[in-house]
């Protein structure tokens, strides 16, 4: 599996709860560990909280990434271009959010 996509979703997650001034719920910490430990295991690092020391930019193209979606995951009315799950101001907002700002 994608296992720095995995930390990226769960790290993410734990940074809403603790914007938001919120105990984490165990399985996401639980999930964010075990994701972190397979990385481990293939001898990868993946820093999150490096996520939140920038303007932003870093954030926004991790979650880029993450939010891209696949051919065939969205009806493309036979046209072929990219498509997002969240882009432009919907985007800026929830990193403005997880920066807590």
């Amino acid at each position: 599996g994608d296992y720095g996509l995995a930390l990226l979703c769960f790290g993410i997650a734990q940074r809403l709860f603790h914007v938001r001034r919120l105990t984490p719920h165990h399985m996401v910490q639980r999930n964010f560990e075990v994701a972190s430990e397979l990385l481990h295991a293939q001898r990868m690092v993946v820093d999150i909280d490096s996520l939140w020391a920038d303007d932003g930019s870093r954030l926004s193209t991790a979650i880029s990434s993450a939010m891209h979606l696949q051919r065939g995951q969205w009806d493309a009315g036979g046209q072929s271009y990219e498509q997002w799950a969240l882009s432009g101001g919907s985007l800026q907002r929830l990193v403005a959010v997880l920066l807590d700002r």
